[in-house]
């Protein structure tokens, strides 16, 4: 894959993923962080998609019975955890919990009969580290409400329209299916404007 620049010049070349193998993700950041610093159009549209508006909300609650499954989990790794909060006694989640992609922590959770509306509450906001009682009702915490879509890839791509931009090259390329999920606009406007009509599904 190369970036050729409308002035034609050549930024980086030769990362390709045709085998399902990339090379060093340092390599895709490099690229895309000169793609980003070198183009006005894309520092634009990406600057418009980091400002955009999307309503501040709270974690939903989760059911009792998810919370009783979870403590109980111990492969593929531990899932929650017992905590108190105060006098309150609470639930958090685990960190490996929060670090798995997407599509894999959706199959594990369904594979543990945990139901849908927890499913997706738990992946779409598990990175905000949410807290909730052993009943089920979510502690908020100040600082701690997210993103109603939680659509940055992640800490990083938080930090700016720059990192947002090169942690979505890589995700696009490593871990496409997520990126596609938390942020199908950035997905599409990379695969159009970034990557000539390619993309990394399979």
């Amino acid at each position: 894959m190369t970036w050729t620049s409308p002035e034609n010049k050549l930024l980086v070349s030769q990362f390709s993923s045709d085998d399902g193998n990339t090379v060093s993700s340092a390599i895709i950041r490099e690229w895309a962080g000169r793609i980003y610093d070198s183009e006005d159009a894309i520092r634009s549209t990406v600057g418009d998609l980091y400002d955009r508006d999307i309503e501040e909300v709270r974690p939903p609650d989760i059911s009792p019975n998810t919370i009783r499954k979870l403590l109980k989990v111990v492969k593929p790794h531990t899932m929650m955890r017992t905590q108190f909060v105060g006098k309150i006694e609470t639930v958090a989640l685990e960190k490996k919990l929060r670090e798995e992609p997407d599509v894999r922590l959706r199959n594990i959770l369904t594979d543990l009969g945990i139901i849908d509306e927890d499913v997706d509450t738990l992946v779409k906001w598990r990175r905000d580290r949410p807290v909730w009682s052993v009943n089920g009702e979510y502690i908020p915490e100040e600082g701690m409400t997210g993103s109603e879509h939680n659509r940055f890839i992640n800490r990083i791509a938080e930090q700016g329209p720059r990192e947002m931009f090169v942690e979505s090259c890589v995700a696009f390329v490593a871990d496409p299916y997520t990126l596609r999920s938390r942020d199908p606009e950035m997905h599409e406007f990379l695969k159009a404007d970034v990557f000539n009509d390619k993309d990394f599904l399979r």
